[in-house]
Order: structure tokens, then sequence, then C-alpha cells
């Protein structure tokens, strides 16, 4: 999904929402749930395709996290040394 337009096109403001900014905040504060709940709820492609992205962000940040404290705890740095 590319937007070739410029920000003062007014097709290309009808297609944006507000919630489709705040979902980024919204993930912040609530983790994957609240994007997910918003993308359950929301009929608007902007917002749903915001909150699919803050989503995938979120799961994977926590993926990596816990990777991260699985090699902590099985002492990484004996096994690379």
């Amino acid at each position: 999904m590319t937007f070739t337009a410029t920000l003062s096109d007014p097709e290309l403001s009808d297609k944006r929402s507000i919630g489709g900014i705040l979902v980024h905040l919204l993930g912040l504060f609530t983790g994957f749930l609240g994007p997910l709940i918003l993308y359950a709820v929301s009929d608007n492609e902007f917002t749903r395709t915001n909150a699919r992205h803050t989503i995938n962000w979120h799961v994977t940040v926590a993926v990596l996290m816990i990777v991260a404290l699985v090699m902590f705890f099985l002492g990484a740095d004996e096994i690379t040394s």
C-alpha cells in the first residue's frame, strides 16, 4: 500500500482517521491488546492497517524479548565463547 499523493490531496485525507494514528499510542499503554480490540471493532481501512502494524510490532518485540531472556538464562556467553 503506497500513497503517491501529497498530504493536501482530499482523497488521501478522507482515507485517514484519527484512530489510525492514535492506535500506536494505545499500543504503548496496553501492549497488543488495545490495538487488537480496535482492529476488531473498526471498519476504517486506515485504522485497521495501522492496528495490524502495531500488533505485528508488539508481538515481534515480545518474541524477541523471550528469546533474549532464554539466551540470558541459558548462559549464551558460555555457548558462544
